[in-house]
């Protein structure tokens, strides 16, 4: 069965809530399997607010704990796949799980007990009991006495790992000298594990502020994206999708390079823009698909493709420097020799770019989206 990955860079939820509401309408309805949630957090407000209603699914091979469930610890069903260590922290205690199933336990950095079971790729178990906690491997529990009720459980990995808590909800962690603003991680992620865990898998990437999808139309984009690269018909995009797309329209102005450059840089117009599409939504052209000519750059806020063409993703991650858009748009389809899919009924709504953001009352667009959730 293909997969189907919603992914994104999370996030402000500020705006995000109204993305994973979208989300969680289309796992409900099958047109998904898994919403990839990217920790590239700008605050810890936000951070702490992903930890505590995601499950992590994976971790870098670096070391570091990654906070993973940062509430009272019930009963936790979950595997862990990783060439490297697993490393387990929950308060004063520490469980480093090998591949050759020597497994040791440590409290406050001192040697406690080694055991043997082979837990990487098997099924594991925290349960709660009072103070203790009992870590299950290969059917034989292992006591951990003295655990404080708020424990935070940590997650961490010598060399990248998946973890399985059997939730579609997956959070994909990146460790903080990483969140560069080429976020290289997420495309190296699948492209190394492109072989086996994405062999056969639709990628969705959609921006964490995207504001309003026409879900009916999801299923014809996610059938468009077995094919080639596609892009969602996306009102607030900065270059032209087609000739005669909304912003062309209605009177946004184009430069010579195809870009909506006065909407790019100005959020005001780009708040008139949303009112405009908020008031005419029935004006947006939804017939048939286009295709941009190879090479022609444009804004990839919705944009989905195959395994066979995330593969791909290999020049990014063998580059030093990069843009991802300059790639997404331009390269990839040079690589792939296909030009890239307008998906015209499929659409969606971009909030804003960073050029636009201090100029226009974010959070008013954001409450007259949310009220359109009702429909979904």
């Amino acid at each position: 069965m293909t997969k189907v990955i919603l992914s994104t860079f999370a996030g402000r939820f500020d705006r995000m809530h109204i993305l994973l509401r979208y989300a969680e309408a289309a796992l409900q309805s099958g047109a998904i399997t898994e919403v990839h949630l990217w920790d590239f957090c700008r605050k810890d407000s936000d951070r702490q607010t992903l930890d505590a209603k995601y499950p992590i699914a994976f971790t870098p091979g670096d070391g570091c704990g990654y906070g993973a469930m940062q509430y009272h610890i019930y009963d936790r069903r979950f595997r862990v796949k990783t060439s490297g260590d697993a490393i387990i922290t929950f308060g004063e205690y520490k469980l480093i799980l090998s591949q050759s199933g020597i497994n040791t336990l440590y409290r406050n950095n001192q040697y406690v007990k080694t055991f043997h079971g082979i837990a990487i790729g098997t099924d594991l178990r925290l349960t709660r009991n009072g103070r203790k906690v009992l870590f299950t491997c290969g059917g034989v529990s292992h006591v951990l006495k003295d655990v404080d009720k708020k424990t935070v459980v940590q997650l961490g990995s010598t060399e990248d790992a998946l973890w399985d808590f059997g939730s579609p909800w997956k959070v994909m962690k990146v460790h903080p000298s990483k969140h560069n603003r080429h976020f290289s991680e997420y495309y190296r992620h699948y492209y190394m594990f492109h072989a086996d865990t994405y062999s056969d898998t639709v990628l969705l990437k959609a921006d964490d502020d995207i504001v309003y999808m026409e879900l009916d139309q999801l299923p014809t984009f996610i059938e468009s994206c077995r094919n080639s690269l596609a892009t969602a018909n996306v009102i607030n995009n900065a270059f032209q999708l087609y000739k005669g797309d909304f912003m062309d329209q209605h009177g946004y102005e184009l430069n010579d390079h195809g870009s909506y450059h006065e909407l790019y840089h100005d959020g005001k117009v780009c708040e008139r823009l949303h009112d405009d599409f908020l008031k005419n939504m029935n004006q947006v052209d939804r017939v048939g698909l286009d295709k941009l000519p190879i090479r022609q750059q444009f804004s990839i806020n919705f944009i989905g493709m195959s395994s066979d063409i995330f593969v791909h993703f290999k020049h990014i991650v063998d580059e030093e420097a990069y843009n991802d858009e300059c790639f997404i748009s331009i390269e990839l389809p040079t690589l792939c020799g296909q030009a890239v899919t307008v998906v015209k009924p499929f659409v969606v709504s971009h909030l804003s770019f960073y050029t636009q953001e201090h100029a226009m009352d974010s959070q008013r667009l954001i409450q007259e989206y949310s009220q359109l959730l009702y429909k979904i």
